[in-house]
C-alpha cells in the first residue's frame, strides 16, 4: 500500500494525489491519501469534488507518530523536528512499525524516490508536496481525467461565463496576494512580470479577451493595465475557489501566479495550441525549476 499525505489547499491536494497514484501504477499496488493532516486547515479536504480514485487513509495505514502528533502543538512541534532532520539531510525515511515514512525535503523532482520500493515492505507512507508533473508524467492523461467534476457547474453565473471563455480567445491570468503577503518561500509576482505577460499574449493572441482570477480582485483593477477587454470574477470564494481552477481550465491560454492552484488550471486546459506563461522564478528563497513543464513560456 501506498499512502501520500494530504497538506496545503486545493493544488497542493491535486499534486499528493497524482503522485500516490502513479507511484501505485507503476508498483502495481494499491494506494490511498491521507486527510488527517488538514484538521488544522480551514479549507480541509478538498478532493471530493472529482471524479478521483477516493481511497481515503484510515488509522491502520498511518505511522503511530502522525497519531501522536494530530494535537494542534504537537503538530507544530513536528516541523521543528522536520526542520533538524532537512538539515542532517534534505532527503530521509523514518522507520515506523509496519510503515516506514518517506520524507523528501526537496521541491524539485527527485528520482530517489524510485530507490525506496522494497518488495518486502507492505507499505510506504510518503510525505510532502510532490510539485513536479515528472513524477505522473507516465498517466497524465489518466489524471485528466480524474480532475473532471463529478457535478458541473450549473450556477448561473459560471455557466455564463463559460460561455463567454469558449467563445472567445479566452486568456486566465492569475494573481495571488492574501497569503503570499510577506511569505518568506513564495513571494508575490510583479506588476512587470503581469505586463510582459499580457504583452506577449496581445502579440500573439490578437484578440485576446481577459479573464482575471485573484484573491484580491481590488487590487487587480486598480493595477492591472488591461483595457476594457476584461473580465473578473470575483464571485467564487471559500469552499467555491474550485469554480475559478475550472473556469481558467476552460480558458484557451493561461498566465498563471507562483501557486499550485492557477498551475492546474493550466494544466487541465485541454486547448492543442494553448500559450502558457509562468513566473521564470516560482519562489524567491528557493531553487525550485521542475514544476514548469517544458512546453511552457517562463517570464
Amino acid at each position: 500500500m501506498i499512502t501520500a499525505q494530504l497538506m496545503g489547499w486545493l493544488g497542493n491536494q491535486m499534486f499528493q494525489y497524482a503522485f500516490a497514484k502513479a507511484m501505485a501504477t507503476r508498483y502495481h499496488d494499491k494506494f490511498s491519501i491521507d486527510p488527517q493532516q488538514l484538521f488544522h486547515d480551514t479549507r480541509g479536504y478538498e478532493l471530493g469534488i472529482f471524479n478521483i480514485e477516493e481511497n481515503l487513509a484510515n488509522s491502520s495505514q498511518r505511522p503511530r507518530y502522525l497519531i501522536f502528533f494530530k494535537n494542534k502543538f504537537l503538530h507544530n512541534i513536528r516541523y521543528l523536528i522536520r526542520w533538524i532532520c532537512k538539515k542532517m539531510d534534505p532527503y530521509y525515511f523514518i522507520e515506523n512499525y509496519k510503515h516506514p515514512l518517506v520524507h523528501i525535503w526537496m521541491y524539485d523532482y527527485t528520482s530517489r524516490v524510485n530507490n525506496l520500493w522494497d518488495t518486502t515492505k507492505h507499505s510506504r507512507y510518503f510525505e510532502w508536496f510532490w510539485q513536479s508533473e515528472k513524477y505522473f508524467s507516465s498517466i497524465k492523461e489518466q489524471i485528466r481525467k480524474g480532475f473532471t467534476l463529478k457535478q458541473p457547474l450549473t450556477d448561473s453565473r459560471n455557466k455564463e461565463m463559460i460561455e463567454k471563455i469558449i467563445g472567445t480567445d479566452s486568456v486566465s491570468l492569475h494573481v495571488r496576494r492574501s497569503d503570499y503577503i510577506g511569505s518568506y518561500f513564495a513571494g508575490i509576482c510583479t506588476l512587470e512580470y503581469y505586463a510582459k505577460t499580457v504583452e506577449y499574449m496581445r502579440k500573439h493572441i490578437q484578440k485576446s479577451i481577459f479573464f482575471v482570477f485573484s484573491d484580491d480582485i481590488p487590487w487587480c483593477k486598480e493595477h492591472l493595465n488591461l483595457a476594457d477587454n476584461v473580465y473578473f470574477i470575483d464571485w467564487n470564494k471559500g469552499k467555491d475557489s474550485y469554480k475559478d481552477l475550472i473556469l481558467m481550465s476552460n480558458c484557451k491560454h493561461n498566465i498563471i501566479a507562483n501557486s499550485s492552484f492557477s498551475w492546474w488550471g493550466a494544466r487541465l486546459n485541454n486547448n492543442p495550441t494553448k500559450i502558457v506563461i509562468a513566473p521564470h522564478k516560482w519562489h524567491q528563497n528557493l531553487d525550485y525549476k521542475d514544476i514548469i513543464p517544458s512546453d511552457w513560456i517562463k517570464i
